[in-house]
């Protein structure tokens, strides 16, 4: 039984220290594009567009980018098409190459109109906001959606 226990352990260990993310090599079965309606298992979503800044914020809260990196701002909604409540967390994505990056949580404070990636989206309910992801300056990311932490990201392509 300890065992057994032990086992079990290790293995929800490995995926949670996968985090979803593609095999390196690994492209996605299809790419959509800006303004596309996506079904992602129990979600809907559409990305709006995006853009790039060094910084967002205002007098009293802010973010900038560290040296070498831009932020890439993305504008989605997300519609819950589910029976219970779903939060953000893990939802969200940039992929591009062999690299994954996730949303940058002192920039969703400071960007203005913000994902606040722990407020649940209740069922039938679409919200739509901005996801801050810190990058190096010369990558390209696309954006993901990912159904779920263990899920393999939607892939959209931002440009």
């Amino acid at each position: 039984m300890r065992s057994t226990v032990s086992a079990l352990v290790c293995v929800v260990v490995a995926s949670l220290a996968c985090g979803g993310r593609p095999k390196k090599g690994a492209a996605p079965a299809e790419v959509h594009v800006t303004g596309e309606v996506i079904p992602v298992g129990g979600f809907t979503v559409e990305v709006h567009g995006a853009s790039r800044s060094r910084s967002v914020g205002n007098k009293l809260v802010n973010h900038a980018a560290p040296s070498g990196a831009t932020l890439q701002i993305v504008d989605v909604s997300v519609k819950n098409d589910g029976d219970a409540p779903a939060a953000m967390v893990g939802h969200f994505v940039l992929v591009g190459g062999d690299r994954t990056y996730s949303p940058t949580a002192e920039c969703q404070i400071a960007l203005k109109d913000s994902w606040r990636l722990l407020d649940p989206i209740n069922p039938g309910i679409r919200h739509r906001g901005r996801v801050c992801f810190e990058i190096p300056e010369e990558a390209h990311p696309d954006f993901g959606f990912k159904e779920n932490l263990f899920a393999q990201p939607v892939v959209i392509d931002l440009e």
